[in-house]
């Protein structure tokens, strides 16, 4: 769907690898997160991640999913994304 963004926030810490540079450039879905990347920072990571969401999107909701869960977003899609359109469109 064109209008789903997906973005990897990481945090800061050691330098950036050859291979996430270039992950960075071929789909330019990386923010990098002033914060070293560890769990007791991840409030703050997460305060960044919304923040910046609001930045960058006009969106109706974000989400926040760590690699530890397995998500699958045509799911979330058909599930909440199209019942909130179709709610929206009878209002």
């Amino acid at each position: 769907n064109n209008k789903t963004r997906v973005f990897f926030f990481i945090g800061s810490g050691d330098a950036i690898s050859d291979d996430l540079q270039q992950e960075i450039e071929n789909h330019n879905d990386i923010i990098i997160i002033d914060v070293e990347d560890v769990y007791r920072n991840l409030v703050y990571k997460t305060a960044a991640m919304l923040f910046i969401s609001t930045k960058l999107c006009s969106s109706s909701f974000v989400m926040k999913v760590d690699e530890d869960v397995l998500f699958n977003i045509d799911r979330l899609y058909e599930k909440v994304v199209l019942k909130l359109y179709i709610i929206q469109s009878v209002a």
